[in-house]
């Protein structure tokens, strides 16, 4: 039982009667009601589906009070969707107190959310009703439910049903005044507004089988229907009879439940549209304002009893809005009607066209069908025939009314009426008149015309009578206000139309005298070219035309936006005035019309305002003043000036003939100004191309171009002085190079770049053109001339690289303009050029110069053919050096076997380091990199120059150029200066050139010298080859020889032991002479055309070595063996180098006589490997050092054919091998062999 909870009724009413919150919220109310349902009924959830009342559909989403056991909300919204939803609509409603009873209650959303028993519940107030909702109250426990349960929930039904029905109307009543608010927001057309409501309406009443809108026409009395049926939408221009008839007449709402009972006793029948469906239910609303029919909204429906009175109150209510939108909409289209007919009128110009022209528009836009109009003539007071009208006449005879106005008819009558009459009933008028004949006349024409209403206007503009205008009706009109206003307008413009033509007709005629003028005067304007005859000119023919006792023309300049003065007529005793200071005052009429670009026509300068204020007086006794602007389109050219002693001197013609003539004065000045512009370009041209031809005459001299280029400077743009300077990067300043005009004091100064007008141009590479008492430049200025007022700098550019700066300066109270500032730029070109043309005759000579001395070494090197001359060449490289550019020259020679630099020659003698190894100063980085080392300044070193140790820092400028010649490094070639940045890119290519030449001939004279000592090997191997045949063939018979004397002795008995030990002696000697003879073979025979030069691996040579030397190196002797990491590969003959390298391991171990140690190294030095052999012998005396390598000589008795092999060898491989020794301690042999090209280790 549930009564517990429900409690008591008392508390369900209690309940709703207390609800809060915002009236017509929705979704408040469907809050309020499951709230309330759950605290109430003990449920474990409540859910309510919302219903639209209008449409019958569900609205999305559900409205959920109590916790939800599943996460997928989906499962609540298939709730509707369910057969049981319909059944509780249809039935009302539905009590289960255990789902598992019966399998017609299970669905998806019961089993996940574990609910036992529910009610369901439809929300109606009456069961005819559509349903406004359904709640439903889900219990996970199994419910018992009594009759008093039913019954309360019962209630509570009620209860909800009866919130949400009001809270639905006032959702009704809100979007009411929603589409009024969106129909009257902005003056749509009928056909919008209809758009509007299709889409509002629906949302607060039925209207998905029909909705009608019909809107009355009040000058055609027709009535137009938009109306959707069905989904369709139609159009019909004009319906009649029927219901919207009955209700605009009687403007009095139709509510038709059933046609079928209740067509008997309607007062009017129902007219069904064409093409639509017939109707059982109707709702008609009269759309009524201020007493006024506009129109008739309706509903229609094919079933009865489906509208309320609650829906006749809503459309009562929307038909108000509906009525205001289509007032607002006939004012609007009324306005635009009259403003469109207005602006056709009021630009009719031509008086033949206009009166008909004027009475067809009206007849347009009032749709009247006849309009007619009288025009009045001032001169004999009488309306002008025959009128004109627009419209189709009925009946012939009314042409003759028309065409034959006489007096005291209606037009005459009206001639002396002020007011507008409008006549709903026009017959009365027709028939008014003091002349029966009359009468007679005007009753025919109202008759055979069947005119029902009239408007008759009388046409004024101010106080003068244009004419008279008919607009007659064959319909009756009410002549509302909207209607009156709207014929009254256009009576308006008409007279204004017609006002205008006669004005235009009386301007035409005096533009043509105007013209002929004109044309005279352009013809003598384009008969010269002079400005200043042009302007002259013109003020005169100005003047024959204008009254004036004064005028004058003034030009503005474009860049100061100053007039100047250019002519000047005054009559009486002025006569004709000369240009005087320009008008730079902010104040003056001329000044107001140049800016504003607009005439001025002053009745009296000193009253009127507000031109008393900015009055400035230029001739005497002057009250009035005529200023019109001289225009190119939008720009301002100058002003005409024009001033008279008389008061109100000068009319609206005047001013109308001299904008005339100032337009057509534009163009002469444009011509005028481009032949003064073409004889300036000419002369300008002239100039430049003299300057032209100066440059290239004056190679040497730059300084007269200069002077000539500041000359015309001045010459051309008008100017008192200037100067030219020149650009000094090293000091980065600017110093004086020509000048005219200057204090005396200033000339020659030189100018940071921090300082004046000159300087800033110099820093910001900027032209500048610039009013000198104008900040900042007054503060800036430097003082070169007194009272100068104008400065126009320009900078001297080559490329990006400053050059200099042209500058010129002017006490003239014109500003420079452009064409100044071309020109200047144009000589500072020019000036770029001269100073261009002179470095590159510098640089010419340089380079002559510098071949010259780089041919005079050359051919004096080439002379020296000895090696032992080398230190004569030295001395040819220092004094060539020298004698380039008087600069320190040191020259250093690279002893490679000590790695050091070693002081051989210098220029400007000081104490410098005799020897100075590879990581000291920058002669050791030039040795070390092998590459060019520039310092234009040692007290600003280059990053990578951080730790370099200087030899000397007397001198500012440094170079160092490596002595090279292919893989060969032989020294350095240094030069300084005092001065920083002394030596330029050409000098340094200069000294490389010497240094290269000094290194071709260290490479020539040692390669000579190679190769003679290599012919003088090979004409020793030749002999040697000669002489061991010889003793071969010779020294072989020896033991032959000898045999026989011992087999002779034998035969003789003799056996003598002094004569046996001789004889053996002779075949020992013999037989030492052939081994010798041998080894000469061998010597000989080496580097035979089989051996190819192969790119070898010391280590692989050492190894083989190794493997060699345990045959011959005796175990007592220590053997080290020292390679460095990084060998590099070279290129040998492979087969000669390990020979070499015997010799010299077998030469060390005869000298250390069993005992010591043998050392083996080899490691990269420059551009070779070196081997090192050192042992520690019994070593050589100095005095056989020299000659060690020579045939036949030997420390320890041999031929010396081991030590003359290998050093052959090692030349015969391109190789050195040297020698160094001490007596006692040991001998070391180094074999420096050429590392290969392009292979490394």
């Amino acid at each position: 039982m549930l009564s517990r909870s429900w409690k008591n009724l008392d508390e369900v009413l209690d309940t709703f009667a207390q609800k809060k919150g915002e009236p017509g919220n929705l979704h408040e109310t469907l809050q309020y009601i499951v709230q309330t349902a759950k605290k109430l009924s003990g449920a474990d959830v409540c859910v309510i589906f919302a219903i639209n009342p209008i449409t019958g559909q569900f609205i999305s989403p559900p409205v959920i009070e109590g916790g939800l056991l599943s996460e997928d909300n989906a499962l609540i919204y298939e709730l509707p969707k369910e057969g049981l939803a319909q059944q509780v609509l249809k039935g009302g409603g539905l009590l289960v107190e255990d789902i598992e009873s019966t399998l017609d209650y299970h669905s998806k959303f019961n089993h996940a959310e574990d609910i036992r028993s529910f009610v369901a519940l439809t929300l109606c107030k009456r069961q005819d009703q559509n349903p406004l909702g359904v709640l439903y109250l889900h219990y996970r426990q199994c419910q018992v439910f009594s009759p008093e349960d039913h019954n309360l929930f019962q209630l509570f039904t009620d209860q909800a049903a009866f919130l949400l029905q009001e809270t639905w109307l006032l959702l009704r009543y809100q979007e009411v005044a929603r589409i009024g608010q969106d129909i009257n927001h902005d003056f749509a057309t009928a056909d919008i507004l209809f758009q509007k409501l299709q889409k509002g309406i629906p949302d607060i009443v039925d209207t998905q089988h029909a909705l009608l809108l019909a809107v009355y026409q009040q000058g055609t009395h027709k009535t137009e229907l938009h109306m959707e049926e069905e989904g369709r939408s139609l159009f019909y221009e004009h319906i009649q009879g029927g219901a919207c008839d009955y209700v605009m007449k009687t403007q009095q709402p139709v509510f038709i439940e059933s046609l079928s009972l209740e067509a008997r006793d309607l007062p009017f029948q129902i007219a069904r549209v064409e093409e639509t469906e017939p109707k059982e239910a109707y709702i008609f609303v009269p759309l009524v304002l201020r007493e006024t029919s506009l129109g008739v909204l309706s509903i229609q429906h094919p079933q009865a009893y489906v509208y309320t009175q609650e829906d006749l109150s809503i459309l009562q209510l929307l038909a108000n809005h509906i009525a205001l939108a289509l007032n607002n909409i006939s004012q609007y289209e009324t306005l635009r009607s009259l403003h469109e007919t207005g602006q056709l009128l009021t630009q009719q110009l031509d008086s033949g066209d206009t009166l008909q022209v004027t009475v067809d528009k009206i007849h347009e836009a009032t749709q009247a069908d006849l309009v007619v109009l009288y025009a009045y003539e001032p001169t004999r007071q009488h309306s002008v025939s025959p009128p004109s009208f627009a419209g189709k006449l009925l009946n012939t005879s009314s042409y003759h009314f028309l065409h034959n106005n006489q007096p005291g008819d209606m037009a005459d009558l009206l001639f002396h009426k002020t007011q507008s009459i409008f006549l709903t009933e026009s017959q009365d008028f027709f028939c008014q008149s003091d002349s029966s004949t009359v009468q007679a006349r005007q009753c025919a024409f109202q008759y055979n015309e069947q005119v029902q209403s009239t408007a008759l206007l009388p046409l004024h503009v101010g106080d003068e009578l244009i004419g008279v205008l008919f607009v007659h009706f064959r319909q009756q009109q009410n002549f509302d206000n909207l209607q009156k206003l709207f014929i009254e307008g256009l009576a308006h413009y008409a007279s204004i139309a017609i006002r205008n033509a006669h004005t235009f007709d009386t301007l035409s005629q005096r533009r043509a005298r105007d013209l002929a003028t004109l044309q005279n005067i352009d013809h003598e304007l384009n008969s010269v070219l002079d400005l200043k005859h042009i302007l002259t000119r013109l003020l005169e023919l100005a003047c024959e035309r204008v009254p004036t006792e004064g005028a004058s023309i003034w030009l503005l300049k474009p860049r100061t936006k100053i007039l100047e003065l250019m002519t000047s007529i005054y009559r009486h005793s002025e006569g004709r005035r000369t240009p005087q200071n320009p008008m730079q005052d902010t104040q003056g009429i001329t000044r107001w019309v140049a800016e504003h670009k607009e005439c001025a026509r002053v009745a009296n300068v000193h009253r009127d305002a507000p031109w008393r204020d900015l009055y400035v007086q230029m001739m005497p006794d002057t009250l009035s003043e005529l200023d019109v602007p001289i225009l190119n389109e939008e720009e301002v050219i100058g002003v005409l000036n024009f001033e008279s002693t008389r008061e109100g001197a000068f009319r609206q013609e005047d001013e109308d003939f001299l904008q005339t003539l100032a337009g057509q004065a534009v163009l002469a000045i444009r011509n005028a100004q481009a032949y003064e512009r073409e004889k300036r370009l000419a002369e300008e041209g002239r100039v430049l191309n003299e300057i032209s031809k100066e440059i290239i005459s004056q190679l040497e001299d730059h300084s007269h171009v200069f002077d000539l280029i500041l000359e015309k400077a001045l010459d051309l743009t008008h100017s008192e002085t200037g100067v030219l300077m020149l650009y000094d990067a090293e000091r980065n300043d600017l110093w004086m190079a020509a000048e005219h005009g200057v204090f005396e004091e200033v000339k020659g100064n030189r100018h940071s770049l921090h300082q004046g007008v000159v300087g800033h141009v110099a820093r910001t590479r900027e032209l500048l053109n610039v009013d000198l008492t104008q900040a900042p430049w007054n503060d800036v200025y430097l003082d070169y001339i007194p009272d100068a007022r104008y400065e126009l700098a320009v900078p001297m550019l080559a490329g990006p690289e400053l050059r200099g700066v042209l500058n010129i300066e002017s006490s003239s109270p014109y500003n420079f303009t452009d064409r100044d500032e071309r020109l200047l730029k144009g000589l500072a070109d020019l000036a770029v050029v001269a100073l261009q043309h002179a470095e590159l005759y510098a640089k010419a000579e340089s380079d002559a110069k510098r071949f010259s001395l780089l041919y005079q070494a050359a051919a004096t090197l080439s002379e020296i053919s000895e090696i032992e001359q080398l230190e004569h060449a030295y001395d040819i490289i220092l004094n060539l050096a020298a004698t380039y550019k008087q600069n320190r020259v040191i020259l250093r020679r690279y002893d490679s076997s000590s790695r050091q630099l070693i002081l051989t020659r210098q220029y400007q003698h000081t104490d410098l380091v005799e020897q100075l190894a590879l990581d000291d100063g920058v002669s050791g980085l030039v040795a070390r990199e092998q590459q060019t080392i520039s310092i234009n300044d040692i007290h600003y070193l280059p990053p990578h120059l951080p730790e370099v140790k200087l030899d000397e820092k007397t001198n500012r400028s440094l170079v160092v150029v490596p002595i090279r010649f292919k893989e060969s490094f032989y020294g350095t070639l240094g030069l300084s200066h005092q001065k920083a940045s002394y030596f330029k890119e050409t000098d340094i290519k200069f000294f490389e050139g010497l240094a290269h030449q000094l290194g071709a001939t260290i490479y020539r004279l040692e390669s000579e010298k190679r190769a003679q000592e290599l012919e003088k090997l090979s004409a020793i191997g030749h002999f040697a080859f000669e002489l061991t045949h010889r003793w071969d063939n010779d020294l072989g018979l020896v033991k032959s020889h000898v045999n026989n004397i011992n087999a002779e002795l034998a035969t003789m008995g003799e056996n003598n032991i002094t004569i046996t030990r001789e004889l053996d002696n002779i075949v020992q000697g013999v037989r030492n002479v052939l081994n010798w003879s041998q080894d000469l073979k061998l010597v000989a025979a080496s580097g035979s055309a089989i051996d190819k030069v192969e790119i070898t691996s010391i280590k692989t040579l050492f190894t083989e070595l190794q493997q060699q030397m345990r045959s011959f190196c005796p175990s007592t002797i220590d053997v080290e063996i020292s390679l460095a990491d990084d060998l590099a590969q070279v290129e040998i003959i492979p087969r000669l180098i390990a020979d070499c390298l015997r010799n010299l391991i077998k030469n060390a171990l005869d000298a250390m006589h069993q005992r010591g140690t043998l050392r083996l190294e080899a490691e990269n030095n420059e551009e070779a490997v070196a081997i090192r052999v050192t042992d520690t012998g019994v070593g050589i005396p100095e005095e056989m050092l020299e000659k060690i390598f020579e045939l036949f000589i030997s420390t320890k008795g041999s031929s010396g054919f081991g030590l003359w092999s290998a050093r052959t060898n090692a030349l015969k491989n391109h190789g050195t091998l040297e020698v160094k020794s001490i007596v006692g301690q040991g001998t070391t042999f180094t074999l420096l062999l050429p590392k290969a090209k392009h292979c490394t280790s």
